[in-house]
């Protein structure tokens, strides 16, 4: 008779702590699925051919998908239950299923990074890599050198993730409408960035106004610029850490009042000049 172990706490799964007939006992076998997904493996090659256990299995986890049977890794309603768990699991899938339309969607849906286990053809196919970057840009890694080119496609990306401006195609990744998309999603991009996109205004406001930090490397001429200096002082308490030295000396003489923080004097000086300007129209 088969030992039907009571389990009140976490499991230890041990393939020498199973006998071969508990290993091929269903019922037993689907218990322990409940305890611990990893079951699945220990199980005897015939559970493994079973369809009922199989869906078990890879409702439980989507990657005991690998120790299926064959026949079973190409099965439309197995690997559909697998992917739908986790995306990643296609990879454990027949070649005729890999390239399977709905499955290969499925996939993407769950987990977008799935793309790299596609065949060629597919990680080339716009619709099927617009979906993954969509909904994770890293996902662009994964795509053909092509479509790492498309402006479409690698726009989505970047939208979705400013980083993988670096994965995109050289001559998208150099120009303004990326570097911008970029920032606005991730600031942190901006430090990167080539001397003259980080010497553009707009690029600098949208990276700054979003962390601070990256004042820092703006070039000389925004760091000499009061509008940007105001930007980069709304967001770390008033340090003028990384303006210019005439915009410091600026801030320095502008009142004697110990009690003006930097920003009452950058607002200061900027209504200054917009006075002295006003007043020469």
């Amino acid at each position: 008779m088969i030992s039907r172990r009571r389990f009140t706490g976490p499991v230890i799964l041990i393939d020498a702590e199973w006998t071969a007939e508990e290993r091929d006992d269903f019922e037993f076998m689907a218990s322990m699925l409940e305890y611990s997904p990893d079951a699945f493996r220990f199980a005897s090659e015939r559970l493994r051919s079973d369809f009922d256990f199989v869906m078990l299995g890879v409702k439980a986890r989507g990657s005991n998908l690998r120790h299926a049977s064959q026949n079973l890794r190409a099965n439309y309603n197995i690997v559909l239950a697998a992917v739908e768990y986790r995306g990643n699991s296609i990879q454990y899938a027949s070649d005729l299923l890999k390239q399977d339309l709905n499955i290969v969607m499925t996939a993407i849906h769950t987990t977008p990074t799935s793309l790299q286990f596609l065949p060629e053809y597919l990680r080339d196919d716009q619709a099927v890599v617009m979906n993954a970057v969509s909904i994770n840009g890293n996902s662009i890694e994964y795509a053909s050198d092509r479509l790492k080119g498309d402006a479409v496609v690698a726009m989505a990306a970047v939208k979705n993730s400013g980083s993988v401006i670096f994965l995109i195609d050289e001559e998208l990744a150099n120009r303004r409408d990326f570097a911008l998309a970029a920032v606005k999603e991730s600031p942190y991009v901006y430090m990167e960035l080539n001397e003259e996109l980080s010497d553009d205004d707009e690029i600098a406001r949208e990276a700054i106004s979003r962390d601070h930090n990256m004042f820092g490397y703006a070039s000389d001429r925004l760091r000499d610029e009061l509008w940007l200096t105001k930007i980069a002082l709304e967001g770390n308490d008033g340090e003028l850490e990384y303006a210019s030295e005439r915009i410091r000396n600026m801030v320095r003489d502008i009142s004697d009042d110990e009690s003006l923080s930097n920003l009452d004097r950058i607002n200061a000086i900027i209504s200054l000049k917009s006075r002295k300007s006003a007043r020469k129209r």
